[in-house]
């Protein structure tokens, strides 16, 4: 398959001789050459048409691209040894270096080329060899004989330079057989940087590979290093279209250059103009291209033909229109080499700019326009902007001005980007203006798109200044006389109305003085407007107060006005006073609320620095008091300064301890100052609350010695909060949990009225016993309450049972079943433990599916339970059993011997039809077996199609006397257990209809089906069952089998109980049904009276023998003359008199419907019927042919 190895370069991992993995190709330096553009068409060299033993320096592909160098290097010789081999017809013994392999009918020979993954099954033709001579004898310009070189250093130089760049795919390589080191391919750019590098694998004597170079691009030169023996061929390559590129830009800093962050211009068209064939641009052969960036302003000329002169220029008309050409150069021209990516056309647009903004009278001088800061009007703004030149002062200059509008604002717009100046004229400024901290000239660097608005200029109103004089007045008259001294170091402080001519805003201008030594102070540079001068008193001497002259002067100040006459006076001070109250917070706020009441007898300190103004000096002052009844002290005559004034702790009540108040207060007394906010209050002294959750085994309330503690049963603490009340939001909480021995214990509980309660709900497994859950504690400070116990007890059951007393003897006997859905009612003690009281519990439940009921978490003590009569199904009536029992409730007890039975109220047998349906979807299991079983089957669904497809087989088991069996309910049309009207004998007593009325047996009106809770009526009954098919006939053997023979007939059974819907067999139709559980019985016929309707047409009555009769049932069949449709009646004689009378009890009267040319029907006894009479009548004339018998 040569095709494969002159066109396909697998990329594969090549196993050596050796099993070694050969390791990939390597990307030399990390820059693997991205080519954004489609390969060319791949090119091939190979060496045919050179004739063996031809040195070759050059070739071009079998494309015809070229030239490409060629150069082979044999370190024992001087000159080129890159010579062809024919490997078809190799020379000499040079058989390895054949192809194909000789298994392949060729001339190599080696076993690498047999077979594996260097097989050699296709011929090469040419090769290139590194000549081991190049020996020429006859002089035709050939080696003779050439043969390979085995040598360290020998290698090929393939020299792509005239046709560079190229991208390098594989080339073969044929009988490399020796593995040394350096043995590779390596791939270099025109500036010789290695791009890639392939190791050489070693692939057998006489073997065959193509290596994959990985598509590299951007290569100039391969160096194919042997470093021993071997050949190449098929070197593929493709050559690499040229394009042009890259972006449009918005040039912010117009600098000519993308910047990061620059954004590029979408939208923008770019044309492409290439010299066609003669060379020149412009002329009718170009070759033009149109591209419109994209959303990143990004372009790419593709597929350009190369090489070739070309130009590249924007369209600046289809730019935003907020965009002028920048400082890029535009059209580019460029020239373009083979594969070349000229991705450098970049253009650029610039946004012109704006300057502006205000002129502005700056009222606080700071060079910032505040709030307020009103702007002047009129005032002649200049700009000046360098013009081409990029010179400012050239005859180019962009020249521009404007005056302010009434705010003060200005605005130069479309200004071109560059080196500006802003200035002010001076004349045009108000005269009572003058130049403030603002510059009068701004230079600008304005950039493209800028807004430059903050070349503001200010200028601010011309200043006054405001005096004088701080003094002692010694006749403190408010006037300063000759003699009366100035106060120096008091400070002065001045606010004046700033931009916004208000006093008290954010923006008002101050400043701050101190008198000299004189008294005097001054404050200069004072803008006009309202001010107020205020004196600090603070920072008066301790010996001086105020006098009678104002705190404040205010100042409506002109502009320039010098006002001197802001003057301030103080005189010598009176003494002052210190108090006040000691106190108990009840609250522990540190503060005294209503009700928190003074505490007397406590001894208050006073300490007093002198004069010198130092403490712990002789001239300190110091004074005692103690507190009255209300808690109150006072300390008068007290010299102005600073004092302490501390609280003696140790006289305090010893119910008391230090609370939120400090002990200690630093005051400072003014001069006649009444200081009386000096207080100090204690709190009263926490106590604790206990103690023990234990389990109360003799349920006395009290904890025995060995009755144990709860663990983990939370406790929680609510006291009355500051305003003495429960309930109150602001109550006092806290929660503890019981530790091993059941104990918990709040400590630093405040006085007062707290509760504890126990939370039942962390208690597992008991209920609250005799003590109440909660105990209310009245707390005296610092109390230790240890009394709040709380008890449990394990939680008593009662129950158990309901149930039908079949032979009334008030005993729960084998079979006897419980009745459900019967109301049990309890009433017990409550937590007092006497019945009849208010706190009695009184709990109902209902007996359950079987009959079962249980009360739980019940408490010890005298508990009544009674039965609700009324509650129990239709038919029942109490039995022997008693309707109520009083029991005695231990701790724990679990008395389960309550018990109440009901018995039927009629003991008729009632009679029930069953429609064959529910038998084949009912039978369930049989529970309990009374003999061994065979099985038959049936078919279900269309009953008179019983081998139909689709209706599958049932299986059933036989049915026996004794036999415990689950029956479903009726629910569908055709399906069910129905019970006779009420008007019919055999009907239930005080039967009670189903939710629906239906007919749903053919011949039997009136019939009520029993559905859910209604069977339970039933339960206790033994019922004879009438089994009938609603639908048209059908295969009864399991019918036949379960009754013993019979085919249409009754069987006998005792309903046990009644179960909740449970799941039907997959075959059957029934859905959620409830269902009977009964025991089959012996199938017995009710006697019952009734009187005996004889139809028309009646023939005579027949006698039938004993021999006749001894198989226990009589089979009834009749051949018609007439329609199907007619009835024929059956009757037997129920006393044997031999007569039929009116007044015979009969045991059945069976209506039998002709279906077609016979009827047939079978009625089990549980006696012989030998010698009785059977009454028979039909409704149709004619003679009707009857066989009576077996």
């Amino acid at each position: 398959m040569r095709s494969l190895v002159l066109s396909v370069c697998p990329l594969l991992l090549v196993t050596t001789a050796m099993g070694q993995g050969m390791n990939p190709p390597q990307s030399i330096g990390g820059r693997p050459k991205v080519v954004p553009k489609p390969l060319g068409s791949c090119e091939v060299i190979n060496f045919e048409g050179n004739p063996m033993g031809t040195i070759l320096a050059s070739i071009s592909s079998a494309g015809g691209v070229g030239p490409i160098g060629v150069h082979g290097t044999n370190p024992l010789l001087g000159a080129n040894a890159a010579v062809v081999f024919d490997s078809t017809n190799p020379t000499g013994d040079d058989l390895d270096l054949g192809t194909p392999n000789e298994v392949f009918g060729g001339p190599g020979q080696g076993i690498a080329g047999e077979s594996g993954p260097f097989v050699n099954d296709m011929p090469l033709g040419k090769v290139l060899i590194i000549g081991e001579n190049l020996v020429d004898g006859d002089n035709d310009g050939l080696v003779d004989e050439p043969d390979d070189a085995d040598l360290i250093g020998a290698s090929f130089h393939v020299d792509f330079s005239a046709v560079a760049p190229v991208t390098v795919k594989c080339l073969t390589l044929l009988d490399i057989d020796t593995d040394r080191p350096g043995a590779s391919v390596q791939l270099r750019d025109h500036n010789n940087t290695l791009l890639a590098s392939f190791p050489i694998p070693v692939v057998g004597n006489n073997g065959v590979f193509v290596l994959d170079l990985g598509n590299t691009s951007g290569v100039h030169t391969m160096d194919v290093i042997l470093n021993g023996s071997g050949a190449i061929d098929n070197i593929k390559f493709f050559s690499d279209p040229a394009t042009i590129g890259d972006t449009v830009f918005c040039d912010v800093d117009d600098d000519g250059v993308q910047d990061p962050g620059e954004p590029g211009i979408p939208g923008v068209t770019v044309n492409l103009a290439c010299a066609g064939p003669d060379g020149m641009l412009g002329t009718a052969d170009d070759y033009t291209q149109s591209q419109v960036t994209d959303a990143n302003g990004n372009y790419l000329f593709t597929d350009i033909p190369a090489p070739d002169i070309c130009e590249v220029s924007v369209d600046p008309s289809t730019a935003p229109d907020d965009k002028i050409l920048g400082r890029c150069p535009m059209p580019i021209a460029t020239g373009i080499d083979p594969g070349e990516d000229f991705l450098d056309a970049d253009f650029c647009f610039i946004t012109p700019g704006e300057i502006g903004d205000t002129v502005y009278c700056d009222r606080d001088d700071d060079g910032e326009q505040d709030p307020g800061e009103p702007g002047i009007p009129g005032v002649l703004v200049m700009l000046q902007c360098a013009g081409p030149d990029d010179i400012l002062g050239t005859g180019d200059d962009y020249i521009d001005s404007q005056f302010t509008d009434a705010n003060g604002n200005y605005l130069f717009e479309n200004v071109p980007p560059d080196q500006c100046v802003v200035s002010v004229d001076l004349t045009t400024v108000p005269p009572d203006k003058e130049v403030g901290m603002c510059p009068t000239e701004i230079p600008v660097d304005l950039h493209p798109g800028e807004s430059v608005l903050d070349a503001d200029f200010c200028f601010r109103d011309v200043p006054g200044e405001i005096g004088d004089t701080v003094w002692c007045d010694l006749d403190d008259d408010g006037i300063l006389d000759p003699g009366e001294p100035g106060i120096p170091g008091v400070t002065v402080n001045l606010t004046c109305a700033g931009p916004d001519d208000l006093l008290g805003t954010a923006d008002d201008i101050t400043d701050s003085q101190m008198t000299d030594a004189n008294g005097n102070y001054l404050f200069t540079e004072v803008p006009p407007g309202e001010c107020l001068v205020e004196i600090d008193p603070a920072t008066a001497p301790s010996d001086k107060v105020p006098g009678m002259c104002p705190l404040i002067v205010s100042v409506d100040l002109q502009a320039g006005e010098s006002f001197l006459d802001a003057d301030f006076c103080f005189i010598n001070p009176p003494p002052g006073c210190i108090g006040d109250t000691v106190w108990c917070d009840t609250d522990d706020d540190g503060m005294q609320d209503a009700g928190e009441p003074g505490i007397p007898d406590v001894i208050v300190l006073l300490l007093c620095a002198g004069p010198d103004g130092t403490f712990g000096t002789a001239d300190d002052y110091t004074d005692m008091d103690v507190t009255d009844a209300f808690g109150m002290y006072l300390f008068e005559g007290v010299p102005p300064g600073e004092c302490v004034v501390t609280v003696d702790v140790t006289s305090v009540p010893d119910d008391k301890e230090v609370g939120m108040c400090p002990t200690e207060q630093d005051v400072t007394v003014l001069s006649g100052e009444a200081y009386l906010d000096a207080d100090f209050c204690f709190r009263n002294r926490p106590g604790e609350i206990g103690d023990t959750v234990f389990c109360d085994l003799d349920d006395d309330g009290f904890q025995g010695p060995t009755e144990p503690g709860i663990p983990g049963v939370t406790v929680n603490l609510t006291c009355a909060g500051p305003d003495g009340m429960l309930g109150t939001a602001d109550d006092y909480t806290d929660s503890q949990v019981t530790d091993a021995n059941g104990n918990y214990l709040f400590t630093n509980v405040p006085d007062g009225e707290c509760i504890v309660a126990v939370d039942p709900t962390t208690v597992d497994g008991k209920i609250p016993g005799i003590c109440p859950t909660s105990v209310d504690v009245d707390l005296m400070p610092a109390e230790s309450y240890l009394d709040a116990d709380f008890c449990f007890v394990e939680p008593a059951e009662l129950g158990d049972y309901v149930w039908c007393d079949l032979d009334d003897d008030g005993m729960l006997d084998p079979g006897e079943p419980g009745l459900p859905g019967v109301v049990i009612h309890l009433l017990c003690a409550g937590p007092d433990r006497v019945l009849g009281t208010a706190d009695d519990i009184m709990l109902s439940t209902t007996t359950d599916m079987g009959g079962f009921y249980l009360f739980t978490d019940l408490p010890p003590g005298v508990c009544e339970v009674a039965v609700d009569v009324g509650s129990a199904p239709e038919g029942k009536i109490p039995g022997m059993c008693p309707l109520n029992y009083t029991v005695g409730l231990a701790p724990g007890d679990s008395f389960l011997d309550a018990d109440f039975c009901f018995v039927n109220e009629s003991d008729d047998i009632c009679l029930v039809i069953i429609d064959e349906d529910t038998i084949d979807n009912g039978i369930i299991s049989i529970i309990a077996a009374a003999a061994s079983h065979g099985v038959q089957d049936d078919y279900l669904v269309n009953d008179d199609r019983p081998t139909e497809v689709g209706n599958p087989p049932l299986i059933w088991n036989e049915l026996f006397p004794g036999d415990i069996v689950l029956l479903p309910g009726g629910e569908v049309d055709d399906e069910g257990i129905f019970a006779l009207p009420e008007d019919t004998p055999w009907s239930l007593a005080d039967y009670v209809a189903g939710t629906v009325p239906q007919a749903l047996l053919d011949e039997i009106e009136d019939v009520m089906p029993l559905r859910d809770q209604d069977l339970v009526r039933l339960i206790g009954l033994t019922c004879t069952a009438v089994v009938y098919d609603s639908d048209i006939s059908m295969n009864y053997e399991p019918i036949q089998a379960n009754l013993q023979g019979a085919r249409y007939g009754l069987f006998t059974f005792t309903v046990l109980g009644v179960e909740v819907p449970h799941h039907i067999p997959e075959a059957g139709s029934s859905s959620s049904l409830y269902s009977l559980w009964f025991r089959v019985e012996p199938p017995m016929i009710p006697t019952i009276n009734f009187e005996v309707t004889v139809r028309d047409h009646e023939p005579d009555s027949i006698q039938v023998t004993r021999a006749e009769m001894s198989g226990g049932h009589l089979c009834v069949r009749g051949v018609a003359n007439h329609s199907p449709g007619a009835l024929m009646t059956v009757s037997v004689d129920g006393d044997d008199a031999g007569s039929l009378l009116a007044v015979d009890p009969f045991v059945l009267e069976f209506p039998m419907t002709w279906t077609g040319s016979f009827y047939e029907a079978l009625i089990p006894t549980t006696s012989d019927l030998s010698g009785r009479r059977l009454k028979i009548s039909t409704d149709a004339g004619g003679a009707d042919n009857i066989y009576i018998g077996e």
